[in-house]
């Protein structure tokens, strides 16, 4: 999502780096609120996913 704020504007995606919940704000303006919402929970379920994983192997071993 910041190389697309990047490429309209790199003020903005240097904002985008620093505010936790600007990128949100920018994908509701620009129209991208869906594929965020995927590309962001998407990621959230691989990283819990994967924490599962570790968990598993650490106490089956």
């Amino acid at each position: 999502m910041a190389i697309m704020i990047f490429a309209t504007d790199p003020v903005k995606g240097l904002f985008c780096l620093l505010v936790p919940g600007y990128p949100l704000l920018w994908a509701k303006r620009q129209h991208y609120y869906g594929r965020f919402l995927l590309v962001y929970f998407s990621g959230a379920a691989l990283m819990v996913l994967g924490g599962v994983i570790l968990s598993w192997n650490s106490f089956h071993q």
